[in-house]
């Protein structure tokens, strides 16, 4: 019952982003429709939850090839901070660009202002930042959705890789109709 109904909500959310965009909804192929559906029906958490309905309405969109199947595992296993700090990423980048650089201690400060500062391991206190950060950063190279740049600076820095940079706009709302 309760997989049922977040189903019917990501779906009630799908249908109003792409009412919100100006178009109608086709067809989605059975391949990702149930896999989306099945994902968001799991997904207790609100904001990922609409990274699900986004991803459905993007499938459903008149444009070409927004969605694609290896997304729907990409998202499954997405934790909440894992996707605050793309959502992060991306908010930073300017309109008509996608491969900028963003220093660990940015990546950081947005994390701490996000999810509150913790600068503590175990019962010791840790000299070099929030370790949640650090775990989280981590987990999206490991996914191949950010990497570190070939920039050589004080900080390390990190930037979309093709990939995640696709995934990342694919589980966004499409832009509304003006």
């Amino acid at each position: 019952r309760y997989r049922y109904g977040r189903q019917l909500e990501c779906l009630k959310k799908a249908e109003q982003m792409a009412k919100d965009a100006g178009f109608s909804p086709r067809a989605v192929p059975i391949k990702l429709l149930f896999p989306l559906l099945e994902g968001a029906s799991l997904e207790e958490n609100e904001d990922l939850h609409t990274m699900w309905a986004a991803l459905l309405v993007n499938a459903a969109s008149p444009e070409p090839q927004k969605t694609r199947p290896r997304f729907i595992a990409t998202l499954r296993e997405l934790s909440v901070d894992e996707a605050s700090v793309l959502k992060w990423m991306l908010d930073q980048l300017p309109w008509a660009a996608w491969r900028i650089p963003m220093p660990y201690p940015d990546i950081e400060t947005a994390y701490e202002s996000i999810f509150g500062q913790q600068k503590v391991v175990g019962h010791r206190a840790s000299i070099a930042g929030d370790p949640r950060c650090r775990v989280c950063v981590g987990g999206l190279v490991a996914s191949a959705l950010i990497e570190k740049t070939d920039i050589q600076d004080a900080w390390q820095s990190y930037w979309f890789s093709w990939y995640g940079y696709e995934f990342i706009t694919a589980c966004q709302p499409p832009n509304p109709k003006t």
